[in-house]
Order: C-alpha cells, then sequence, then structure tokens
C-alpha cells in the first residue's frame, strides 16, 4: 500500500470526490443565464491517518512531493493551501483536528478548469480524521 510506504503506518479512512465541470451556452454565465454544473469521471482520492508527531504531513502523488507542516507555519501556496482551509473550517465548526498524514492521488486534470481544487477539499471533508 502506498500510504504505508509514505507514512509507515495504515490509513484510518478513505475518501473521494470527483471534478467538475460546468456545461453552459456561449455567453450565458455572465449574462445571468442557467450554467449546469456536473460530476465528471475522473476523482481525487485521499487516504487519512493520525500522525505520530505534533505535524501534519501531506503527500501528493502527482506531484511526488511530501510536505510536513505544523499549525505555527505559514501555509503553504500550492495544494496544501486547499487541506489547511479544510482543517480550519473544521476547527472554526469545533472539532478538534490531530495531527494527520493525508495521501492524495488524482486523475482530475490540474489546472484544467475541472475543479480539481474542490475535489481534495470535498474528498478531504469526506475523510476527516476530527470524525475518525
Amino acid at each position: 500500500m502506498k500510504f504505508q510506504r509514505v507514512f509507515g503506518t495504515l490509513p484510518k479512512t478513505t475518501a473521494s470526490a470527483p471534478g467538475r465541470v460546468n456545461l453552459l451556452g456561449e455567453h450565458t454565465d455572465y449574462n445571468d443565464g442557467f450554467v449546469l454544473p456536473t460530476a465528471i469521471p475522473q476523482r481525487t482520492t485521499v487516504q487519512i491517518g493520525f500522525s505520530s508527531d505534533d505535524r501534519h504531513h501531506f503527500y501528493s502523488a502527482e506531484y511526488d512531493e511530501l510536505i510536513n507542516y505544523s499549525d505555527d507555519d505559514t501555509i503553504p501556496q500550492n495544494f496544501v493551501s486547499y487541506i489547511c482551509g479544510c482543517l480550519r473550517l473544521l476547527e472554526k465548526e469545533g472539532y478538534k483536528v490531530p495531527p494527520i498524514n493525508l495521501y492524495i492521488t488524482s486523475n482530475v486534470p490540474i489546472g484544467a478548469g475541472l475543479s480539481s481544487s474542490a475535489a481534495l477539499e470535498i474528498a478531504t471533508l469526506r475523510g476527516d480524521c476530527a470524525r475518525c
């Protein structure tokens, strides 16, 4: 299991969310017309487990990048900012979020207007370890 290779433990939960495309007619969206968002088959999946130290550890398979983050750190301006936003939202709602390990895989094209960041956020919130 890839999560175990990166973090040395098994995940506690797995969740996913689809990418999204907006179907619209010519000049419709900015002329107060209707836009129909719809899910696409491509998905982002997260596996989440508890960290063994006081830091969050986020790994993106697409970027082959592991980022270690503490709540005292400045939020990086990359995929981690979306995850941190989700963690802050959970805390604002009264959940205590422990330090987590989060492994991300996705086949939603990044930067193609298919809501890859929203898929990451929804998958993260669906699998949050604040409720594990």
